[in-house]
């Protein structure tokens, strides 16, 4: 997974470096993100404890603008393993599609940054050593940011995210708006 986003990075970073910037930044989007994420499996009536809930995670995306206010994408996120005692650990990824709304047109972007909130819906999947069961594949995913636009083209986006009760992510993510010349 790391290489698959050091790739979309690279390519993200160079081709908007070549674009002019007189482009319409609406449309499709690409994006990768990196960041810590915060797992708390329940381990009630178990005999075992989460002694490590923070991990390193990283996330791609795609994404479609609607309008200046109203994106739709699609992510999928590995977002690390909690440690559990007294041993074994639980693997954490997830994926699915969630709308967001710029409280500001995108348009305004550029040196500054935009509030947004995110909105959808998940699937979790983890692997682990140990016997588990997972009550709810599905869930509601929450989250909010910050969106900075570096050009026309290549932004830069912090957000939180809750993808679970027990699974939230804290990123800084690259994206690059594929927009039409005017």
């Amino acid at each position: 997974m790391n290489k698959l986003l050091s790739m979309v990075l690279v390519y993200i970073i160079l081709v908007s470096t070549t674009q002019a910037e007189t482009g319409d930044a609406s449309g499709w989007y690409l994006g990768a993100g990196y960041g810590l994420s915060r797992l708390e499996p329940d381990t009630n009536n178990t005999g075992f404890t989460v002694s490590d809930s923070n991990d390193f995670a990283v996330k791609v995306f795609a994404g479609y603008a609607w309008s200046e206010r109203v994106s739709a994408e699609a992510y999928y996120a590995d977002l690390g393993k909690a440690g559990i005692s007294p041993f074994g650990e639980v693997e954490y990824q997830d994926y699915g599609i969630s709308g967001l709304y710029y409280f500001r047109d995108r348009q305004t972007i550029h040196g500054d940054w935009i509030a947004f909130g995110k909105l959808g819906v998940g699937r979790m999947e983890n692997d682990s050593d140990l016997p588990f069961r997972r009550i709810n594949d599905t869930h509601v995913l929450f989250g909010a940011g910050f969106e900075h636009g570096i050009n026309r083209h290549l932004n830069l986006r912090v957000e939180l995210e809750f993808f679970e009760e027990d699974a939230q992510f804290l990123s800084i993510n690259l994206l690059r708006r594929f927009g039409n010349e005017k």
